[in-house]
């Protein structure tokens, strides 16, 4: 499989947020609620796919002559195949930085 595209992302936020579940979630198919803190970075990666042709909308279907003469003759025969254009699907490397977030202290005045 030939990778078209990268990305990479990184979240960013506050301790207990739920980016290392994200992370997991996108990266390994699986969720848990209970999560060890992040100490550090870590990293995940994925290959998803991306354009045509899971993104193609549904080609409208023909409409039927309006001559009346020609629809009779044609009446009951098959519409004839048109080549469709081969497109390939694309795929992309998404690649995930969970970043250890910062505990919120509340400031005593």
């Amino acid at each position: 499989m030939e990778i078209s595209f990268i990305a990479k992302l990184v979240t960013i936020g506050d301790s207990g947020t739920g980016k290392s579940s994200l992370t997991v979630r996108l990266c390994e198919g699986r969720f848990s609620p209970h999560h060890d803190v992040t100490i550090g970075v870590e990293f995940g990666s994925r290959i998803v796919p991306v354009g045509p042709p899971n993104t193609q909308p549904p080609k409208p279907k023909p409409s039927p002559s309006r001559d009346p003469s020609l629809a009779d003759i044609s009446e009951g025969l098959p519409e004839p195949r048109r080549a469709e254009p081969v497109v390939e699907q694309k795929h992309m490397k998404l690649s995930l930085w969970d970043t250890a977030g910062q505990e919120v202290r509340s400031r005593e005045m």
